[in-house]
């Protein structure tokens, strides 16, 4: 009887123990947590121009984030310190296409603890707009009627009708729709004041097949201390085939004049310019001034 109070009693504490070690959790481990990474610009499937394009991506965590690394069909092609180390931070990168055709385009970000987030890819298109033809209407040619001659009548033939082709339907005008700028207020120098950057948009409908879009900026200064700058001017890249949307950022180092007094104050005018290859057809938008540009003096 001993011998087998003993034999229940090891199994008790056999099976007690099993279950301590199944239930065991380790500290700190909570579920969906970790850092994350997701991409601005471009789209899925979105078709792109073969030419430089301007990748934007978010890092996330409850930690700063650190850097951000790019890969192009599984291949890593650079990894960037971010800009603005934060538990929320936006990374732009000028990427340059080297084929076209269809592309993967992955991003992840390390946050300050060395942790790498899962990556995430978009497929683009890479290269040119397949164009659109209209068919040629097909004729089916007349016959000849061959006159035949009797000695009391002569016969005259008829003439054949040449078929006069369709004309083929042009691209849309040039037109521009809501050009705007995402702040009304940036600064040139310091960090404390607020937003160093703009970002131009406008669209263009994709029926005017455009094959380029610029920005041209001036500064004029408010309180009347300089003359206005020069005009500068950026390319544009295509955000969104699907309704014709173009972007492009620009620092406001890069606008302000080269002469000047401090502090300075300014005002940007801007407007937009777009050409077609095909027939050499180009236009502008109206020039706006919306966009406030300072020194800051903390």
């Amino acid at each position: 009887m001993k011998r087998l109070h003993f034999i229940l009693l090891a199994l008790l504490v056999l099976a007690l123990t099993l279950s301590a070690c199944g239930n065991k959790t380790v500290a700190g481990e909570l579920p969906g947590t970790g850092p994350m990474a997701w991409i601005d610009a471009p789209l899925e499937r979105q078709n792109i121009p073969f030419e430089p394009y301007e990748i934007i991506f978010h890092l996330s965590d409850t930690i700063r984030m650190q850097a951000g690394e790019i890969s192009i069909n599984d291949e890593v092609l650079t990894t960037i310190d971010a800009p603005n180390p934060d538990t929320l931070t936006v990374i732009r990168y000028l990427w340059t296409p080297v084929q076209p055709g269809e592309t993967i385009i992955s991003v992840r970000g390390r946050n300050a603890s060395g942790e790498w987030s899962k990556p995430v890819q978009v497929t683009v298109l890479v290269g040119e707009k397949t164009p659109t033809f209209t068919p040629t209407a097909s004729y089916t040619p007349t016959l000849e009627h061959t006159p035949t001659y009797t000695p009391t009548a002569t016969l005259t033939p008829t003439p054949t009708q040449t078929p006069t082709a369709t004309p083929t339907p042009g691209p849309a005008p040039i037109t521009f729709r809501n050009a705007r700028v995402n702040v009304d207020q940036i600064y040139w120098r310091g960090e404390i004041c607020g937003r160093m950057q703009v970002d131009f948009y406008v669209t263009i409908p994709p029926e005017a097949d455009v094959s380029w879009v610029k920005v041209r900026y001036r500064v004029l200064d408010r309180e009347g201390n300089n003359p206005p700058s020069a005009w500068g001017e950026k390319q544009m890249y295509s955000h969104n085939a699907y309704n014709g949307e173009w972007i492009v950022s620009q620092y406001g180092t890069n606008m302000v004049p080269s002469v000047r007094e401090l502090p300075f104050k300014g005002r940007v005018e801007y407007y937009f310019m777009a050409g077609r290859t095909s027939d050499g057809a180009s236009g502008s938008s109206v020039i706006y001034n919306n966009l406030q540009l300072d020194y800051c003096d903390r």
